[in-house]
């Protein structure tokens, strides 16, 4: 919607007041925040992940959450609400006096951004209404952009470690609305209560701020965890993808490049192994055949031996040094042999419980029985008709929207929630934030 430019002066200056009152003439300066985590799958695992601060996004929330972590506020906080697909929500002490302390610190609402949304890895406060941050936080597990026109302005990303974050305990919606904590038993009990009833939550064991990144946030848009997010629908389900340039540089640019042209839309899983591997990668299209047979292949990339090939990790299938040009293959379980090639550097790895389901439904009747050859010379058809049982990529999209993300119903204070099923989740009005 349109704003009249006295609404943003307005705005402008009512930052800027609170800005200068609070003393805080960096606040434009980005910087970095590592949380080490603990609990991690409901098990004895640790690990840490990175959040970048942008203040340019929103200068309050990003004071405050420097302010929490100097105070050490969150050492030792439990990711309390954690809905798979949706989001990871914490920030209450473990302690109720301080909880209470900070319960009426509220902070008013930053202006929306339209160049920032509540997407994969994105950061945000909760809040129970207008005006009333405190101390909880949620990262997006995945494209929740309904949630930028309820307040919920991001104030930062996951920019390593985002693999770490989807390990996080699912403990589920809270009570009454779910299995999972419920937010008044924790202010008046803290960790105690958790611990008691929740044994297998994960938590934060510390969060420190570390050397400031000059890396510009326009360049971390759309991102997470310094990754590319690509998005297959295919026929036995939505597929995510984490591309991990850091791995594979130039196996990661390709994968990319084929997405972007469409490539792989329309695309066979052709050869799928039951317990070893999916392989895909020549394109329905004859036109798009051609065109990147005639892209010369790839360089390798440097074997990375400390990448484990797990359920879902990808890689370039090849014939030998330097042949990697459009197939790929997934793998669909943990594997010793696998990505011991040259041409075999993981790249990417398919992330979160319903896209490893839909790659576990590819059908595997069909072996290696499909003659690759024969695709080049018949194309499609052949396919069709000898094979007609094949699971396919309907499309790929970096960073695609998925309609599978649960919808956010805001509730203003002193509501009651409305529903204990993600789709239908809140930030409880009444009991809590978000």
């Amino acid at each position: 919607m349109v704003q009249r430019s006295g609404q943003w002066s307005f705005w402008g200056t009512l930052v800027a007041a609170l800005l200068v009152r609070q003393g805080l003439a960096q606040a434009d300066e980005p910087f970095d925040i590592v949380f080490s985590v603990g609990g991690l799958d409901g098990q004895p695992a640790e690990s840490s992940f990175t959040m970048r601060v942008e203040p340019e996004w929103a200068p309050l929330g990003a004071a405050r959450v420097r302010e929490l972590v100097e105070e050490h506020f969150f050492d030792e906080c439990r990711f309390f609400r954690v809905i798979d697909g949706f989001m990871a929500q914490f920030g209450l002490n473990g302690d109720p006096a301080v909880t209470k302390i900070w319960r009426e610190k509220k902070i008013a609402d930053d202006p929306r951004r339209n160049d920032v949304s509540n997407t994969r890895g994105l950061v945000s406060f909760a809040s129970a209404g207008p005006g009333t941050r405190t101390s909880q936080l949620f990262i997006n597990f995945g494209d929740n952009h309904n949630l930028d026109s309820m307040g919920f302005t991001p104030l930062g990303r996951i920019t390593s470690g985002m693999d770490v974050v989807d390990r996080i305990y699912k403990v589920g919606e809270g009570k009454p609305q779910g299995p999972g904590p419920s937010q008044g038993d924790i202010q008046l009990k803290g960790n105690s209560y958790l611990l008691e009833e929740f044994p297998k939550i994960s938590f934060i064991r510390s969060a420190r701020i570390s050397e400031q990144s000059n890396e510009p946030a326009a360049a971390l848009i759309g991102k997470a965890g310094g990754v590319e997010v690509v998005e297959c629908k295919t026929t036995e389900g939505t597929i995510l993808i984490e591309v991990h340039p850091e791995w594979s540089p130039l196996g990661a640019a390709r994968f990319l490049d084929l997405v972007r042209d469409k490539y792989l839309d329309g695309s066979a899983f052709f050869r799928a192994v039951e317990n070893w591997l999916v392989q895909f990668g020549l394109s329905p299209n004859a036109e798009l055949r051609a065109k990147w047979q005639a892209t010369p292949p790839l360089k390798d990339d440097p074997l990375r031996p400390d990448i484990p090939i797990k359920r879902g990790t990808m890689a370039f299938a090849g014939s030998g040094p330097d042949s990697r040009t459009t197939q790929i293959w997934m793998a669909f379980e943990p594997s010793d042999t696998l990505g011991t090639m040259p041409w075999e550097t993981p790249f990417a790895q398919v992330i979160g419980d319903s896209s490893l389901s839909a790659l576990g439904h590819i059908n595997t009747e069909y072996g290696e029985q499909v003659n690759q050859a024969s695709i080049w010379n018949e194309g499609y058809d052949y396919l069709q008709r000898d094979f007609p049982r094949l699971s396919y990529i309907k499309t790929c999209q970096v960073q695609a929207s998925s309609t599978d993300h649960p919808k956010v119903a805001f509730l203003r204070r002193g509501e009651k929630n409305q529903a204990a099923h993600p789709k239908s989740a809140t930030f409880n009005g009444a009991n809590g934030e978000f």
